[in-house]
């Protein structure tokens, strides 16, 4: 089959499950239906049923217990489906004509088989067999035949069982050992060549690392401006002193500093923060104080031209020529633990790549290892099984009551049954490909980017847990909180910077903005990012009004410079903090367009590294003014009743408003609808890591 063809037959198979409510009521109004009219022009005529019985015993047959296994080994059970299949098996009717003492022939075969009908309960492990006729006699003898062939049958059937299964599970054993051998090597192979061991717990530590070496490099920056400042403040050349300390290389070049006599009470000035920069300065500046307090003393007794004063102006002197060489060596030294802290940061990214690059192998690879390995001791838990049940072999099964002579006739018609069914299906799934055609949503992420041209950011299933868009869904829903956090680390690794500027929006109301815009930005605040929430949804603003902000808050005051920035936020936890509107101030959407409002924007940027804006929906173009203030735009698009048409002509608008990168998280996704995920391995190892094991 080429690749056309099996995506030709995903589609269908998904357009069957997407419509089965559907197709499940079609089919039952037209089978009633289509049922009911035949059976209203068809002619009546006599038949009998009489019906017999069988009980299973305890111990049944392995077939279906070889069905379950490479998934979850249970404990044997009736098997409905297999033991009827058995009872009109030809091997049982040919027992069955034996005992009626017919013919055996290929036409009495398949009278035996068309006159009975089959049915069981798998609490009673019961099988009931029904047999139709216009003979009751012959009625009578068909099912109590059919039913004592099944009982002789039985044993035999089991012992075969048994045998083909022992055989099937040993060489299943040996190859399953030697494919789980096989990808223990290769993970292990992968692991050694990309450094992966555990990708999340590293991601974490490199992220953190490089905050951590971003605040060493200012830190430095700090210190070397001052020590520049310092240089460029006793200089005659400013321009060249710049030039020439700007390298480590050239750092003791001349670059016209004047002999520190002509410069001491510059340095003097600068003293204080030297010795923040390199603590061996204090020593020295403690001798020249000790130095000048002498000097005094001298000057009390002696002129200034007194050779001791002299010999101490001389030292001192010489004090300062060493501030100035230790100033110069700490420069050099700060610049190259600068270069090796740029160093550090490139490596980490690199890393961050390169694991972002491997992870799905990984994940996938991984979990061929943990359903091996079920699957392996699922095998030996059956080989032992099989063998307890081959020694405790007793009576399989016995006819637990005998059909008798039917008195009274039933209508039984099974050509106008199988034609309803028939008419039904195929009517039925005629309707679910009628109900697809006028479905205008996309049916798969693929879609999505194809028509709008825009890239997916994230994927979220739909959850019934999360009753709230403003909840904590950590500790409600921890499936849900991993497809934020990696809407938040795309974000982070295709940002050009480390200050962003999101908006999140959406074409309709409730589609899952106000949602995705708090546990985003809870999400980066988690992480260590000083985080803002800005709720421009003057219209609605669902956020402002769950933590009660209050008129003295709103942002409205700062536009209107009135309050500072450090006023009108409210806190909501470490590292994230909100800027909203009292509900009770009613704000003409015009502000979004002042330039008191892009200002606004602009000092939230001075002083978080992350802001995120929930906005209206884009059908009421209030914020199209104020998109190309921010870095990237995140549509959030209700997969579940949202249309194409809506959400090409808002990625449209938003193009035309200069919107500067957008992307797109498809929310609301049923979880069973596994064309929407791009990672299936990955996304079933996290539900099995969180809800399997209780992690």
């Amino acid at each position: 089959m080429n690749s056309n063809e099996e995506l030709s037959l995903r589609e269908i198979l998904y357009t069957l499950y997407k419509w089965k409510k559907y197709i499940l009521l079609g089919f039952i109004a037209l089978a009633g239906l289509t049922f009911f009219l035949q059976q209203s022009t068809s002619t009546k005529e006599n038949i009998y049923k009489a019906t017999s019985q069988i009980r299973i015993q305890g111990i049944f047959y392995i077939p279906s217990f070889i069905r379950d296994i490479g998934v979850d080994i249970k404990p044997i059970k009736f098997d409905v489906e297999a033991e009827e299949k058995k009872v009109i098996s030809e091997e049982n009717l040919k027992t069955a004509l034996s005992i009626l003492g017919w013919e055996l022939t290929s036409q009495n075969i398949s009278k035996v088989r068309n006159s009975i009908r089959i049915s069981s309960s798998s609490r009673q492990n019961i099988i009931s067999i029904e047999a139709y006729s216009q003979s009751p006699l012959e009625a009578k003898d068909i099912a109590n035949a059919v039913a004592e062939a099944y009982v002789r049958n039985s044993t035999t059937w089991f012992l075969k069982a048994v045998d083909s299964s022992l055989e099937f599970l040993k060489a299943s054993s040996i190859e399953l050992g030697s494919r789980l051998k096989d990808t223990y090597s290769e993970l292990g192979r992968l692991s050694e060549k990309t450094g992966i061991i555990n990708p999340d717990v590293q991601l974490s530590y490199e992220i953190r690392r490089i905050k951590e070496i971003n605040e060493k490099i200012s830190e430095i920056d700090s210190k070397i401006s001052t020590i520049e400042e310092l240089f460029s403040a006793i200089s005659r050349a400013p321009d060249q002193t710049k030039r020439i300390l700007s390298n480590p290389e050239t750092i003791f070049m001349k670059d016209g500093i004047p002999e520190s006599k002509e410069a001491i009470e510059t340095i003097k000035k600068y003293i204080g923060k030297l010795i923040a920069v390199d603590e061996s300065i204090a020593e020295t500046y403690k001798k020249y104080t000790e130095l000048e307090k002498k000097r005094d003393e001298l000057l009390l007794k002696f002129s200034e031209k007194h050779p001791a004063i002299a010999e101490i102006d001389k030292q001192t002197t010489q004090m300062f020529d060493d501030v100035l060489v230790k100033a110069r060596i700490t420069l050099a030294k700060l610049k190259t633990e600068r270069k090796k802290a740029e160093l550090e940061i490139q490596e980490a990214r690199e890393k961050i790549k390169q694991i972002s690059s491997n992870i799905s192998e990984y994940y996938y690879l991984a979990n061929n290892v943990d359903i091996l390995s079920r699957i392996l001791e699922n095998y030996s838990n059956a080989l032992l099984e099989l063998k307890m049940n081959s020694a405790m072999l007793r009576g399989i099964a016995e006819v637990y009551r005998s059909a008798t002579v039917p008195t009274e006739p039933v209508r039984k018609n099974f050509r106008n049954l199988i034609i309803s069914l028939l008419v039904a299906g195929a009517g039925s799934i005629l309707i679910a490909f009628m109900l697809e055609s006028l479905d205008t949503r996309f049916k798969t992420p693929e879609d999505i980017v194809l028509s709008v041209k825009v890239p997916i950011a994230g994927i979220i299933y739909k959850s019934n847990k999360v009753k709230d868009a403003v909840s904590d869904i950590r500790y409600i829903d921890k499936l849900l909180y991993e497809k934020i956090r990696s809407i938040r680390i795309n974000l982070v690794l295709s940002a050009y910077s480390r200050n962003l500027k999101i908006l999140v929006c959406s074409s309709l109301p409730e589609e899952g903005k106000t949602f995705v815009s708090y546990n985003l930005a809870t999400s980066f605040a988690e992480v260590g990012f000083n985080t803002a929430l800005l709720d421009l949804n003057l219209r609605h603003n669902y956020i402002s009004t769950k933590f009660q902000i209050q008129d003295e808050k709103s942002f409205i005051h700062y536009l209107e410079k009135t309050k500072s920035l450090e006023d009108i936020k409210y806190k909501i936890k470490d590292n994230l903090d909100l800027y909203g509107l009292a509900p009770n101030i009613s704000v003409s959407p015009d502000i979004i367009s002042s330039r008191a409002f892009s200002e606004f924007i602009k000092d939230l940027s001075n002083k978080h590294e992350i802001i995120i804006s929930d906005s209206p929906p884009l059908l009421i173009p209030d914020i199209l003014p104020a998109v190309k203030l921010f870095d990237i735009v995140l549509i959030v698009y209700d997969a579940s009743r949202t249309g194409a048409r809506t959400l090409r002509r808002i990625v449209n608008s938003l193009r035309e408003a200069g919107a500067k990168d957008m992307k797109i998280v498809a929310n609301k996704v049923e979880p069973e609808l596994k064309s929407f995920y791009y990672y299936p391995y990955h996304n079933r190892y996290i539900k099995k890591y969180y809800y399997e094991e209780g992690k």
